[in-house]
């Protein structure tokens, strides 16, 4: 049978989190996972985010990297890939376009919509008298933008983010699902099931059931993630991730690998 697997882990180089990478190998091996994704939040232009509260300074990739290949080699019995998670910002397209080489696996992100950090917990106060169904559709909008860049995104991270505080839109949000959906299958990106949105205000993993359901209609491939920001978190809820995928219509997770390829691992053996 199949070790599980976490295919998003942050550390104490986001900025926001706890943890040395080897902490986050630890405490990965003794909750029996045997493929780990380190997804480090990569440095962001000047000007955003000058405090280094929720990026990785420029001057600690390399230490970043070094650890988590030292992990690998101490661990030959785990899978663990050396990844990142950038943020689409809609410009700074050299920017976007240097500062993600050279990752085995590349998650992307919209934490922001035009520079609103519409999901940062002390910005909440912020969506007082925004117009909700207008943030989803530019949300969206933004969602796509990025996931049909030229950056080499592998997979788009927790897809409907704009739900985190609980704000839903007041319309059917299908026909937007249906489109990111063909968007992401268009050029090739996966998606996660990501579990931190259980925690949150929306109480509800991302993407939500008929989301996920859009993108298992559309072939795109899907992968797990608790985006766990210190060792207590890595692993949390991956098998309710896994019996959502299944719920949805998946019969496989895909595995992102050091060499940029992929495998599967059938759901019936990790249910």
């Amino acid at each position: 049978m199949h070790g599980l697997m976490d295919c998003h882990l942050h550390t104490v180089y986001s900025g926001h989190g706890e943890g040395s990478v080897a902490q986050v190998v630890q405490a990965a091996k003794e909750r029996g996972f045997s493929h780990i994704c380190f997804t480090e939040h990569l440095p962001v232009p000047a000007g955003i985010d000058d405090g280094f509260t929720f990026s990785m300074s420029p001057q600690e990739v390399i230490a970043y990297r070094n650890e988590v290949l030292e992990a690998r080699e101490a661990n030959p019995q785990m899978t663990i890939v050396y990844g990142g998670e950038a943020d689409w910002f809609g410009d700074n397209m050299d920017f976007l376009l240097q500062t993600t080489k050279g990752y085995e696996y590349l998650l992307g992100s919209c934490h922001m919509i035009d520079y609103w950090e519409y999901d940062h917990p002390d910005l909440i106060h912020t969506w007082e008298g925004k117009d909700v169904d207008a943030v989803w559709r530019r949300y969206f909008e933004v969602w796509c933008e990025a996931a049909s860049s030229p950056v080499p995104f592998t997979c788009m991270a927790h897809p409907d983010l704009v739900k985190k505080f609980g704000h839903r839109c007041s319309f059917d949000p299908r026909e937007l699902y249906a489109h990111a959906a063909q968007v992401a299958a268009a050029n090739g990106r996966m998606v996660e099931v990501n579990t931190s949105g259980l925690f949150c205000p929306c109480a509800e993993q991302y993407p939500g059931p008929e989301f996920l359901k859009a993108f298992c209609h559309a072939g795109v491939d899907c992968t797990v993630g608790s985006d766990a920001h210190s060792p207590a978190k890595v692993g949390r809820r991956i098998r309710f991730a896994l019996a959502a995928m299944y719920a949805a219509g998946y019969r496989c997770v895909t595995l992102p690998r050091p060499d940029g390829d992929r495998d599967y691992v059938a759901l019936e053996e990790l249910l």
